[in-house]
């Protein structure tokens, strides 16, 4: 039986550390680790498993680094040919191109136009979430201005009748 394994070490890690909650009788550290990889993923070899798991990790730490622009920096540049190398253009020093990390000197300017797009859609849908939030905490603010004017109307009414409105207290709800 063939299995696929896409978790990362970590979350191999994760699994093996809520087998070990789950079953505190038992006290070889390789015995829970083989138990719960056979839970988990079945018959398979652990030391396989363990270094697919490490693999999946260093591919998802190399996308970390491919795609956080404090990592993998700008590259001003041109573009190769006389018809365009007095053009200056900006891309990142690796882009993913096929599904393979590539260096920006390896792309076409196809690649380039595909990755600025993803990237235009990417700020696009950030902004549209910003611009969400932002409106829930301007319905937020506005809730509470106008809980608070209820209120101040509530402590004048009290205060022109001669009410202390510190002694006026919230009705109990009826549930």
């Amino acid at each position: 039986m063939i299995v696929a394994i896409t978790e990362t070490m970590e979350q191999v890690h994760k699994h093996l550390e809520k087998y070990l909650a789950l079953h505190r009788e038992l006290t070889d550290e390789r015995e829970v680790m083989n138990a719960a990889i056979r839970e988990r993923w079945g018959d398979v070899d652990p030391p396989m498993l363990l270094e697919q798991a490490e693999v999946n990790s260093l591919a998802a730490a190399r996308m970390r680094l491919i795609t956080d622009p404090k990592k993998n920096p700008w590259v001003t540049t041109s573009v190769q040919g006389d018809l365009f190398n007095s053009v200056p253009v900006r891309i990142p020093a690796m882009l993913i191109i096929e599904g393979k990390p590539r260096p920006y000197y390896e792309a076409s300017i196809l690649d380039g136009l595909e990755w600025w797009h993803a990237r235009q859609d990417s700020k696009a849908n950030e902004a549209s979430g910003f611009r969400e939030a932002a409106q829930q905490r301007d319905n937020e603010s506005a809730e509470a201005n106008n809980e608070a004017q209820k209120l101040e109307e509530l402590v004048r009414t009290a205060i022109d009748n001669g009410v202390d409105p510190r002694t006026v207290m919230y009705a109990r709800a009826q549930t």
